[in-house]
């Protein structure tokens, strides 16, 4: 159903600033940033991560590739990490594109990367972080087996 592809510059540049700003809007709902620092803090985040963006080692940032059309559904963005001793994979991204999505897409790619984690990396493990609000994402993660680890809870008073 789909491939990954290296990511491209010029296919990468917009994703990014979409993914910072999401990124930034996530912290502002989460109530750990507030609005006027959040997109300079998350950029700053993104610089330190990706200091040498898309060659930055370590990490992979791929296109999600609909074998049938050949067309980029979404991307995916994880890292190879050494954990307790052994090799991790972290999902820092995944988002498939508007009109793709309810399709299977996020689906099939968290499985492929299941597969490039053990047979490529060597990893049995991949962690990622969620923002509790993020039903939709959490509810994909949870179908596919993944398992909390850690939850935050706060309560806003009045």
């Amino acid at each position: 159903m789909i491939r990954f592809e290296s990511m491209t510059e010029d296919a990468w540049k917009p994703i990014l600033e979409a993914s910072i700003s999401a990124y930034a809007a996530e912290h502002i709902r989460a109530g750990s940033w507030i609005e006027e620092e959040a997109m300079a803090r998350a950029r700053a985040e993104f610089a330190h991560l990706l200091p040498e963006g898309l060659q930055t080692t370590g990490h992979h940032i791929c296109s999600v590739m609909d074998e049938t059309s050949n067309e980029a559904v979404g991307y995916l963005w994880y890292q190879t990490r050494d954990k307790a001793g052994a090799p991790c994979i972290f999902l820092y991204d995944i988002q498939i594109f508007q009109a793709h999505r309810r399709q299977g897409y996020a689906a099939a790619a968290l499985q492929v990367l299941e597969r490039l984690a053990l047979e490529a990396h060597g990893a049995n493990r991949i962690e990622l972080h969620v923002f509790g609000p993020n039903a939709a994402a959490r509810n994909l993660y949870a179908k596919a087996g993944y398992e909390e680890i850690h939850v935050m809870m706060a309560k806003v008073l009045p």
